[in-house]
């Protein structure tokens, strides 16, 4: 019997318009202080933390302002304690999905975190070149520069500017 081969592509359709407000200048932040800036040339964006609040947040913005759905999106829980199947629920619960949530389970997690990840190549580079444009805007305007603060103090928790070459440059 000859092998059969399936190819098949993920499409992601996005708003044709992103409103920049101070909602979206949170979302900026939380990324620079906790998203994935390790790989420049990364296939996906990935955005992990330990508190609720914020990946609820980081969930309905991505959806909202892009236009994105579950079905662009991996979900994984990173956790160390705890059943796999509650802690699925639970979080399909908060976040409203019906996608299987994967799991990885390490004695080095000491607290509970869900990742988000938006699978497309094309949307990791359109993001980062946004991002990249929208600094200089954003902190020559007070709402917006608000805005990212909130996100970039809630994501990080401290006043530090990381200087890491691979990290995005914030510097203008």
């Amino acid at each position: 019997i000859a092998p059969v081969y399936l190819s098949f592509q993920i499409v992601i359709i996005l708003n044709k318009k992103v409103r920049v407000d101070d909602m979206f200048s949170e979302l900026i932040g939380l990324y620079v202080g906790d998203g994935d800036f390790s790989a420049k040339k990364s296939p996906h964006v990935s955005f992990i933390n330990i508190d609720r609040d914020v990946i609820v947040f980081i969930y309905k913005m991505f959806k909202e302002s892009f236009g994105l759905t579950q079905d662009n999106m991996t979900f994984m829980i990173n956790y160390s304690v705890g059943d796999s199947n509650e802690l699925k629920e639970k979080w399909s619960k908060i976040l409203s999905i019906t996608r299987d949530i994967k799991l990885r389970k390490s004695v080095r997690n000491r607290n509970e975190a869900l990742l988000i990840q938006i699978n497309s190549k094309i949307f990791s580079d359109l993001f980062r070149d946004l991002i990249r444009h929208l600094l200089p805007i954003i902190g020559n305007t007070e709402r917006l520069r608000r805005g990212f603060l909130r996100g970039y103090f809630s994501a990080d928790g401290g006043m530090g500017v990381k200087k890491d070459p691979k990290i995005l440059n914030l510097e203008h």
